[in-house]
């Protein structure tokens, strides 16, 4: 096996340790509640560190759906949620529409 085989291997393994956090965070504070620094706190790193394995928290939401969210109907109503709350947020968080 390749070094670079393994690196790729290593990342996701390191993404689904991540994903595995987001479901502890969306047990304790809910989804829609969430953040980023939550899901990092869970996975015992920096926030800086998470974004190293996603490009945005709202990549990493809509892995999060289709790991966790069994129901078809829900997935989609969900992941068009995320899309519409990325598009409406910049990157500190606030409302650029309100």
């Amino acid at each position: 096996m390749g070094r670079r085989r393994m690196d790729e291997e290593m990342i996701e393994a390191r993404k689904v340790g991540f994903l595995e956090a987001m479901d502890r965070a969306v047990q304790k504070v809910g989804l829609g509640n969430v953040r980023a620094s939550d899901v990092a706190k869970e996975a015992g790193c920096s926030v800086g560190t998470f974004y190293r394995y996603w490009t945005t928290f709202y990549e990493m939401k809509a892995a999060w759906v289709d790991r966790y969210v069994v129901d078809e109907r829900i997935k989609d109503a969900l992941k068009t949620h995320i899309r519409v709350e990325s598009q409406k947020q910049d990157v500190g968080g606030r409302y650029k529409f309100d």
